[in-house]
């Protein structure tokens, strides 16, 4: 069985497009998406439709919760000011422009999806299993 999972398509039309053939090339089985649908790509609406009309189980990320939830914060793990000032541009650009149906999906997406498949238990989140925007860098140390 041959299974895809992606993450992280932040409103990039064309990259879940080849996505989406590359998966259909290798015959894959079964796809699931990580979350983050939308955000500093200029496409989100499309985005959230392709993947509806694949029916893609999709998970919820921290910056579909923030769209979805109509926040200003993406709940993003930004280093310097210059990308936080990016950021805080593109979280207004994105909710402006979201249709208030796709923000209801966004909303509605699940935090987590728990799979047993052939036998293997799986379990998908976006950042942790404790926190959705919990970023694991390298540098962090390891404690559970």
């Amino acid at each position: 069985m041959k299974i895809a999972i992606f993450s992280d398509i932040h409103g990039n039309l064309f990259a879940l497009q080849a996505v989406l053939e590359d998966i259909k090339k290798h015959g894959v089985d079964m796809a699931f998406c990580g979350g983050d649908l939308v955000g500093y790509g200029a496409h989100p609406n499309e985005v959230i439709s392709l993947i509806r009309q694949h029916q893609i189980p999709t998970i919820m990320g921290n910056y579909d919760q923030g769209i979805g939830n109509d926040s200003d914060d993406c709940g993003c793990a930004y280093r310097d000011e210059l990308s936080k000032a990016l950021g805080k541009r593109s979280i207004a650009w994105t909710k402006e422009r979201v249709m208030p149906e796709n923000k209801a999906y966004l909303r509605n997406l699940p935090e987590r999806l728990s799979l047993t498949i052939n036998g293997k238990k799986i379990l998908m989140v976006h950042g942790s299993p404790r926190k959705i925007n919990e970023y694991l860098f390298e540098d962090r140390p390891v404690r559970w």
